[in-house]
């Protein structure tokens, strides 16, 4: 008679254990994909066999000003930045009268605790600071209340810049009007997240994201000389000028990386990281509906400037991705410093170095079934060259091989040519390995061969590629000549039409790939222009009625499968509705720019208005 109640006993224990399995596997389940792990970046790999990021790593955070209230900047009030060199010594005394104000040109005189980071904590028994903005804790802002005196001790023109710069009011505290603002706050609790011993720079360009030119091409200058190795700018440009261009091919030159926010509307649209040809566009990826992968975030841009995706730990919007792309680059360039002190690389890493590292390793993707489809090769438009692998790029580095630098130079991006006036056009760059002794290769030859080769199409494959300029070792100079003979309409050799991305017949490709011996094969891409062909064909989104838009791409696209042809290349695209298409990447040879200003005094503030700006920045 008790059978039954026995049997609805083990019945229960049954569905409950049932019950707890399956609650214990549901977490396991959605755990399993995650931003950080082998499904992700691979960072949480890259932290425990490599590096969290090194304090000489600095990224400077552009945008709207910190705000010292908000409580989510005590998550890494440690990390900012503190220019020691406008800041006294800290005193131990008990008494402030006690303390003298002597400055030092020793770092390790202002790391009182011996942690490796010279940060407001290190003052925090001195008797001259003091909570002065009322959060709770020590932080940059109370030692710019305590210390600024309005005298520059660097003589870099910024007077008593002791944490970042104010460049929308001149003024040496970097923080936003707006007690409630947060935004700025929340984007470095991103870089925290992926360089956590990363040191990290506000810089305040304008009241908000949205900046004047001038302003931003000061606070990208001021970043690079002060030392940041990445630059984050979540910022919206508002105007292009001269000054801006000039800015960003300097910070490239001096080997910072630069990433800039691209936009959230969903579009091939040519904001900051999506014009400008030295800088990473801030787009990512989100989880796909079943939380087991994927797919590009319904914010971020998308064209022919794709370039990396990045997993997103939120929402996917470019405010998110541009800050979590510049955090990955800075734990790869934490790394190479490490290596550098482990004598596995010759010097540290440049950020052209870097972001090649990272096009290597990346993953793309393939899968056409997706809603924003990938694609064949290693490149498409929807996700770029694909997911970063900080841990694959770290095993590069650790191996010793780090690509050479390669740049298109000329002609500009977006340059229109009168075809009546020129019927061909001079392709001019540099390709350089200043690190060619580590792979055996003797100077001055370095041991790889180049081609420069055209197609149609934003993306042509295969035989659609033909050559228009060849070489062997360095350049510096011309590649080549892009001839628009070679591009008539009705050419039935070179014309198509690709119907995966619905592109018309007549846009243009050209690309650069260079063979080296060592057998490895990197990434760049470089700067593309539009060209007006002179015959009469039916017109298209963005063209002159009448004519045809002519891209040329500067590209260097080869990932890790094998090519007849070689294995670095540069390369750019265009696509239906963006104008003459979209800028790309260009890797540049900085070592000689780092190594000329090595040394020297850090220059005067730059003058948006006149413009004036070293030689050094314009040309190496």
């Amino acid at each position: 008679m008790h059978r039954p109640l026995v049997l609805l006993v083990v019945l229960a224990l049954l569905c409950a254990l049932a019950a707890l399995q399956s609650s214990r596997a549901a977490p396991a389940a959605a755990a399993s994909c995650t931003d950080t792990n082998r499904c992700g970046m691979d960072i949480d790999r890259a932290f425990s066999h490599f590096t969290r990021g090194v304090p000489g790593v600095v990224i400077s955070y552009i945008e709207g000003g910190i705000n010292w209230q908000d409580s989510v900047v005590q998550n890494y009030t440690d990390r900012i930045y503190v220019n020691w060199h406008e800041t006294p010594v800290p005193c131990s005394a008990t008494q402030a009268s006690a303390c003298q104000r002597v400055y030092s040109t020793h770092r390790a005189a202002y790391d009182t605790d011996h942690n490796g980071f010279v940060n407001a904590a290190d003052w925090k028994n001195d008797p001259r600071v003091s909570d002065s903005n009322g959060n709770g804790y020590i932080d940059a802002e109370d030692l710019i209340v305590a210390f600024a005196d309005g005298t520059d001790h660097d003589h870099n023109g910024y007077p008593s810049d002791i944490s970042g710069w104010d460049f929308y009011d001149n003024q040496d505290d970097a923080a936003t009007y707006d007690s409630a603002y947060q935004h700025s706050d929340d984007q470095m609790n991103v870089l925290h997240r992926y360089c956590p011993n990363c040191t990290i720079m506000p810089v305040k360009a304008g009241a908000e994201a949205l900046d004047r030119t001038q302003d931003l091409a000061r606070a990208w200058l001021y970043s690079a000389d002060a030392g940041a190795s990445v630059i984050s700018s979540v910022t919206a440009d508002l105007g292009y000028s001269r000054f801006m261009r000039q800015a960003v091919r300097y910070v490239e030159r001096r080997g910072v990386a630069a990433v800039e926010a691209s936009n959230d509307f969903d579009s091939t649209d040519h904001q900051g990281g999506m014009w400008w040809p030295e800088v990473l566009p801030g787009n990512g990826v989100v989880f796909n509906s079943n939380g087991d992968g994927w797919i590009r975030s319904d914010f971020t841009s998308w064209g022919t400037h794709a370039m990396f995706s990045v997993a997103s730990d939120s929402d996917g919007t470019t405010s998110n991705c541009t800050p979590t792309t510049a955090g990955v680059v800075g734990l790869l360039m934490s790394y190479g410093r490490v290596a550098a002190r482990r004598h596995l690389i010759l010097g540290r890493l440049t950020g052209a170095e870097a972001v090649q590292l990272l096009r290597e390793t990346a993953r793309p993707f393939h899968d056409a079934s997706l809603a924003w489809p990938g694609g064949p090769g290693e490149w498409n438009p929807q996700y770029g060259y694909g997911m970063p692998d900080l841990f694959d790029a770290m095993k590069v580095v650790a191996t010793g091989h780090v690509p050479p630098e390669a740049s298109i130079d000329s002609p500009q991006w977006y340059q229109l040519f009168d075809p009546t006036k020129a019927t061909s056009v001079a392709v001019r760059g540099t390709i350089d390995a200043p690190r060619a002794p580590l792979f055996g290769v003797d100077r001055p030859t370095p041991g790889f061969s180049w081609v420069l080769q055209a197609g149609i199409g934003p993306d042509p494959t295969g035989k659609k590629w033909f050559r228009i300029g060849s070489g062997h070792g360095n350049v510096h100079g011309s590649y080549g000549l892009f001839n628009r003979t070679a591009f008539r309409p009705g050419n039935s050799r070179h014309a198509h039409s690709n119907r995966r991305t619905g592109f018309a017949e007549g846009k243009r490709t050209a690309r650069l790939r260079t063979d080296r011996t060592s057998r490895r094969q990197w990434q760049c891409r470089a700067r593309s222009n539009a060209i007006q062909p002179a015959s009469p064909v039916q017109s298209l989104p963005g063209s002159v009625p009448g004519r045809r838009p002519l891209c040329l791409d500067a590209v260097r696209a080869c990932g890790p499968a094998p090519r007849a042809a070689g294995d670095l290349c540069l390369q750019r695209r265009d696509f239906p509705g963006a104008g003459p298409g979209q800028p790309a990447i260009a890797g540049r040879n900085a070592a000689a720019m780092v190594d000329r200003h090595a040394g020297r005094r850090r220059p005067r503030r730059h003058r948006g208005q006149s413009g004036r700006r070293r030689t050094a920045a314009r040309h190496s």
